[in-house]
């Protein structure tokens, strides 16, 4: 552990240092010149020339890694860890960006080398934490599997994906018609409406595993894992439902059918999805539906929910909220939001019978059937 440790400082520094020189050079000489290049690489950013940004690289990814650098040297503790794998993380979506915003064609090999040493930086500061830090004193649920269970029931996942999304694209294409909606072309909402399902559900995955097999949140955020795990989880569910809502308003009425037939469904599939929802706050609570049970023990501990929506099905979550998603889509007429719509309830099953069915029967060691799947949507 200790060589881990000694190679997160040097990488600190290493960035640390280099990130002041670029940045001095932004601040000093905004144009560009005296490093060789020219604002014109920045015309898909939001800055005319190299000040802003050079401010940023001096004082965040440089000062910030220097002194990120002599704490984790000095008091390796949670915090100092914490604070470490954000810069590391900053760092890989600064070059990330950069790229983006130079296009990929004019990327250089230092903007790959700084990419891997971003994210070099966060695997060691993960795997740091996780055999330094102590996790047993907030209960997180025990299981005795091995790190080949990260890939149980993810070669069918995968190959399920690879299906899916060609298949949902050539549902969605023929409703596509150059629409707009917040200056976004109903295209573009799609491709990024299945990003973020995409993302979600893999996000979803990983954290179940790594959670259940190295206790990965725990030992790195303590008492407050699943906040910061409800912090990744929200986010990406609210932009489920955004991005879903765009695609359908940038590509409205392209399902030729009488408004009031649509209203009239839309209501219907809301009102189990919003009595699903409000039985989830009301007797399932948000802690247990993000997974607590991957967690803590306690919640595995918990008697099985009967009231509400639960009483009509063990799978409550995947069978009715998600018709919700269905009411937006139909209610917009929209042929791709509607293909989406699928696509997504689709997709939770996937996840349900590749990834939390195995969890499942590790942590209850009985007919998951029998149990109420543990997060809402993901």
């Amino acid at each position: 552990m200790n060589v881990i440790r000694i190679g997160i400082f040097v990488l600190h520094w290493f960035v640390g240092i280099g990130a002041v020189a670029g940045g001095l050079a932004g601040v000093s000489d905004p144009t560009g010149a005296a490093v060789g290049i020219t604002v014109d690489a920045l015309e898909r950013g939001p800055f005319r020339d190299y000040f802003v940004p050079g401010l940023f690289l001096m004082v965040v990814l440089g000062f910030g890694n220097l002194v990120a650098g002599f704490v984790f040297r000095k008091r390796p503790g949670r915090a100092a860890s914490l604070i470490s794998l954000a810069l590391f993380m900053v760092l890989a979506l600064w070059i990330l960006v950069q790229v983006y915003v130079m296009g990929v064609a004019n990327a250089v090999w230092l903007h790959w080398l700084y990419l891997a040493l971003g994210i070099a930086g966060a695997a060691g500061v993960t795997v740091w934490v996780c055999g330094t830090v102590p996790a047993d004193e907030f209960e997180p649920p025990r299981v005795d599997v091995g790190p080949s269970y990260l890939f149980t029931g993810q070669i069918p996942h995968l190959l399920l994906l690879a299906v899916m999304v060609p298949g949902v694209l050539m549902l969605a294409d023929g409703g596509l018609r150059g629409g707009y909606w917040l200056g976004i072309e109903d295209r573009y909402w799609l491709y990024f409406s299945l990003a973020v399902v995409v993302a979600h559900q893999v996000i979803v995955a990983a954290i179940f595993r790594l959670q259940l097999v190295y206790q990965v949140l725990t030992h790195l955020f303590g008492r407050w894992d699943l906040v910061a795990w409800g912090a990744m989880f929200v986010p990406l569910l609210v932009l489920r439902l955004i991005t879903l809502a765009g695609l359908g308003l940038s590509s409205a009425g392209t399902v030729d059918a009488p408004a009031v037939v649509t209203v009239l469904v839309a209501v219907l599939l809301f009102a189990p999805a919003a009595y699903t929802l409000w039985s989830v706050a009301r007797w399932f609570g948000l802690r247990r539906a993000l997974g607590g049970d991957h967690f803590r023990r306690r919640y595995r501990e918990m008697p099985l929910v009967t009231e509400g929506a639960f009483r009509y099905s063990s799978n409550a979550m995947y069978s009715y909220a998600f018709l919700l998603l269905w009411a937006i889509a139909i209610l917009t007429r929209s042929q791709a939001a509607i293909a989406t719509a699928l696509f997504q309830h689709a997709y939770i099953w996937v996840h349900w019978y590749c990834t939390e069915e195995p969890d499942m029967r590790l942590l209850y060691g009985e007919t998951p059937a029998r149990r109420e799947p543990r997060s809402t949507v993901g």
